[in-house]
């Protein structure tokens, strides 16, 4: 469960057993779009608003929702389906309300996302950023990457820093770790298997980087969230 704040970029992807052609595996998400601006500048300024306040800046960051909120929220979620009119945004604030005062949430990014205007080669980032979520676990060389934007590397390293503000090599980490967290929840693969499924080359060098992007180590990250 996840709240995303105006503007995030984002895509869902479902696991891949999903797209073996099992028509038994169907997915299903209740996805609520809430409009901030329905309310004027005076209602976000009253005291009583500051918990909300600080939930939509910490959404600008993406945020995951667990514990008993994500549970409550779920059940809250199911009840505003059938529900119109007046009902409908009541239902909402109740919903924000709950989020608004809950620990149980922590920020998906580092950083709070600065959209970025492609004007130029949006086909070659697209590209760039495809061929990692596919690739990622394969040895991935600047002049490889490069290629894949028809750039050389001088060049395509420029246009990447410019367009993501960040360098490929981080990046490409940071897809790297993401899918590395996945594993750690969802399957009982060892700390190894996970750093060279994920496209490390040494543990030690996954555990590094690990800890620097996600601020604890592997080991310590699966340990607390089985254990929450």
């Amino acid at each position: 469960m996840v709240l995303l704040g105006s503007n995030v970029p984002h895509v869902w992807l479902n696991d891949e057993v999903y797209y073996s052609g099992m028509a038994s595996l169907k997915a299903k998400a209740i996805v609520v779009y809430f409009n901030k601006e329905i309310f004027s500048q005076a209602f976000y300024e009253m005291k009583e608003s500051n918990k909300l306040n600080g939930l939509f800046e910490k959404a600008a960051r993406g945020l995951s929702i667990t514990g008993k909120t994500a549970r409550v929220v779920a059940h809250k979620l199911e009840k505003l389906v059938p529900k119109k009119d007046f009902d409908l945004i009541i239902g909402l604030l109740e919903l924000l309300s709950v989020l608004a005062s809950s620990s149980e949430m922590s920020c998906i990014n580092n950083e709070t996302y600065m959209p970025v205007q492609i004007k130029t080669h949006p086909d070659r980032i697209s590209d760039v950023l495809n061929y990692v979520k596919i690739n990622y676990r394969e040895d991935i060389t600047l002049s490889s990457i490069a290629k894949v934007a028809n750039l050389t590397p001088q060049s395509f390293c420029r246009l990447f820093k410019k367009r993501l503000k960040k360098h490929f090599i981080e990046y490409l980490h940071e897809i790297r770790i993401s899918n590395a967290c996945k594993l750690l929840l969802e399957t009982d693969l060892s700390i190894s298997e996970i750093a060279y499924d994920c496209g490390f080359k040494t543990v030690s060098n996954f555990n590094k980087i690990y800890k620097k992007i996600v601020g604890t180590n592997p080991k310590k990250y699966k340990f607390s969230a089985v254990n929450k």
